[in-house]
């Protein structure tokens, strides 16, 4: 499971006559919008918003909680909660985009990774579209052309963020058949960085001279 996403806090619209308060939600839609909604599908290079400054918040003012102490900010982490904080004294950012995702040390815990997850289980099914019923293919052919398929449809789509290799085959019980084969779309996809260590250490100016 981890196509879902859950997002705390709400807020007022900027430059809206709808007064009433309206979920952050609609923040992240409009930013995933901006970045992943084009109509060739592919995700515009300057729109990401998992970096700063396109993670601050733009679109709301008088948010309902704005701070929690770290204590909470684990407890919500772990049930797969998203919130903002300060980035500065008047400033709110979304410090990461979680999925429900409950692996911390796996790439499905992206909300990008997810989305390209998606959209590559769309790819895979306009591949059976567009192969099944064909009689003309040796099962060699029919690899070839399904792999070559996957790799233009998802060529430059995701803004370099991921590598992707489909590997059509054919399982022992595919050849059997004759009339079925498999498809595996790999992703190789980047850990989300949320924690840092941060240590101070001062030392004698004489230290720096030597």
């Amino acid at each position: 499971v981890m196509r879902a996403m859950i997002v705390g806090r709400s807020g007022r619209l900027l430059n809206s006559q709808y007064s009433k308060r309206l979920p952050l939600s609609l923040e992240i839609a409009s930013k995933a919008s901006a970045y992943m909604g084009a109509s060739n599908g592919i995700w515009k290079n300057g729109f990401a918003f998992d970096v700063s400054p396109t993670n601050r918040v733009s679109m709301f003012t008088d948010i309902n909680v704005t701070y929690t102490s770290a204590k909470t900010r684990n407890k919500d982490w772990d049930v797969g909660l998203n919130w903002v904080q300060q980035f500065e004294r008047s400033s709110f950012f979304f410090p990461a985009f979680k999925t429900v995702y409950d692996k911390d040390t796996s790439v499905l815990n992206s909300f990008f990774t997810a989305m390209a997850c998606v959209e590559l289980e769309k790819v895979g099914e306009r591949a059976w579209r567009n192969f099944t019923g064909r009689s003309n293919l040796t099962n060699d052919q029919l690899k070839e052309r399904v792999n070559q398929f996957v790799s233009s449809a998802v060529k430059d789509r995701f803004d370099g963020r991921f590598v992707i290799e489909p590997e059509t085959y054919f399982t022992e019980a595919d050849v059997a058949r004759g009339y079925s084969w498999s498809l595996r779309i790999k992703i190789y996809a980047p850990n989300m960085k949320t924690v840092m260590t941060l240590s101070l250490e001062a030392r004698r100016l004489d230290d720096l001279q030597q």
